[in-house]
């Protein structure tokens, strides 16, 4: 009732109900159904920053690269100190090679998380990029795969994005573990 009492007043909402599939299936159907020439995700449970889309827009008419990754923080849901993640990164364009050197320095789960980037719509559909249905983890598959065919990565250095870490959230259930590694194992396969 909530979207759509704001699916009334914005023209720009469309509201797409479907049974419980998964987060990568409500992501494609999100993907296909999009219209703007920008996506975006962000997961349910964290914050964004009000001037995320402004900076996004601005970042990509400004620079011509596929996609871009700006600045973000991880929070405690306990006690709600942001503890700040990507660090050092230059602002502006880099070349892909330049940023996976750099990512490779970075603590290993600082730069994958596909809710960190922003892409623009032709460049995904240009490559047919969706998430892989059914496996936890997917955007380890997804934002290596994008970046393997983007020319250019814009870094946007301000934090704009809050990561809220959780007890019982996917990546910290541990009912999950086995489920996990076995997504995990099938990912780098699929790198591979």
């Amino acid at each position: 009732s909530i979207l759509a009492s704001y699916a009334k007043h914005h023209t720009c909402i469309s509201i797409i109900t479907q049974n419980n599939k998964g987060l990568s299936c409500a992501r494609n159907n999100g993907l296909d159904a999009a219209r703007g020439t920008y996506i975006l995700f962000v997961d349910s449970d964290d914050v964004v920053a009000p001037s995320l889309v402004q900076r996004c827009v601005e970042a990509f008419q400004k620079h011509n690269s596929e996609m871009l990754l700006f600045n973000h923080a991880t929070f405690e849901t306990s006690d709600g100190n942001l503890i700040q993640r990507t660090k050092n990164l230059k602002n502006g364009p880099t070349g892909i090679t330049d940023f996976l050197n750099i990512a490779t320095s970075l603590k290993s789960d600082t730069w994958y998380p596909v809710c960190w980037y922003a892409f623009r719509k032709y460049f995904l559909d240009k490559y047919n990029l969706r998430f892989y249905e059914g496996i936890l983890h997917e955007d380890i598959l997804f934002t290596p795969t994008a970046l393997n065919f983007a020319k250019e990565l814009t870094i946007v250095p301000e934090v704009l994005y809050h990561y809220r870490k959780r007890p019982g959230s996917i990546t910290t259930d541990p009912q999950k573990a086995a489920q996990s590694l076995k997504d995990h194992w099938f990912i780098a396969h699929q790198l591979y």
